[in-house]
């Protein structure tokens, strides 16, 4: 769209000639950079959204810790009135 508006030659104008002149190492070097641009694209959208929305970041699968539970000194789970303390809890 930007090469359309303000007549910049960009990456698509060059695949387009590239695939009319059938010139195959440019239709395959082009390629790889707009698919290499759009994973890191992708990337970077990730990477932001977890650090912006502080939501994502305790969701997010590699980085989430299940919560700690305090133990007693036998290595018996301390009751600290929450429901899942109750159901685990041994004596």
């Amino acid at each position: 769209m930007v090469e359309q508006i303000f007549g910049w030659p960009g990456l698509g104008a060059y695949f387009v000639r590239a695939a009319a002149a059938r010139d195959v190492p440019a239709l395959q070097a082009s390629a790889l950079v707009l698919g290499g641009g759009f994973i890191l694209a992708n990337r970077l959208a990730d990477v932001l959204q977890i650090l912006i929305d502080p939501r994502s970041r305790r969701s997010s699968g590699v980085h989430a810790r299940a919560p700690r539970r305090r133990r007693d000194g036998a290595g018996h789970v301390a009751a600290t009135g929450h429901k899942a303390d109750a159901r685990t809890e041994t004596t």
